[in-house]
């Protein structure tokens, strides 16, 4: 798994702050946590879908994000995912355990796909792949 850090802005600070991304170039989507959107401040909507193989319409979460990445600024669309509070936290020693031990890994991060990594220069996008580590 490849974590990068990239700045996202947060209309809650009016500012950019740090996060941890996973590099997903399998994903087509960049993908953020809804808890994590609504602390930053990120306009949430809902966008309907239709799939062959579902008979009605289905209802996503979307946001656009404004991204920084070295000297570069990019703004992409993002699905948001909600993620149960009780899988952004450890399980606890009494727990009987229904679910992995650790956290979620989207608890604090979020994912980086191709709709994002496919406006990187090449050399950004080698250097965040870890083409060639320095």
């Amino acid at each position: 798994m490849i974590v990068s850090e990239v700045e996202i802005y947060a209309p809650a600070v009016k500012d950019y702050i740090s996060i941890e991304a996973i590099v997903d170039t399998g994903a087509s989507l960049c993908v953020i946590p809804k808890h994590i959107a609504e602390e930053l401040g990120i306009e949430i909507y809902e966008q309907p879908i239709h799939l062959w193989q579902v008979r009605d319409p289905l209802t996503l979460l979307k946001a656009e994000l404004n991204l920084r990445y070295q000297s570069g600024l990019y703004r992409v669309e993002a699905t948001v995912v909600e993620i149960p509070r009780e899988y952004r936290r450890s399980i606890r020693p009494d727990e009987e355990c229904k679910r992995p031990s650790s956290p979620h890994p989207l608890t604090h991060r979020m994912i980086l796909g191709e709709n994002f990594l496919s406006q990187l220069s090449k050399e950004a996008r080698a250097e965040i792949l870890l083409v060639n580590p320095a």
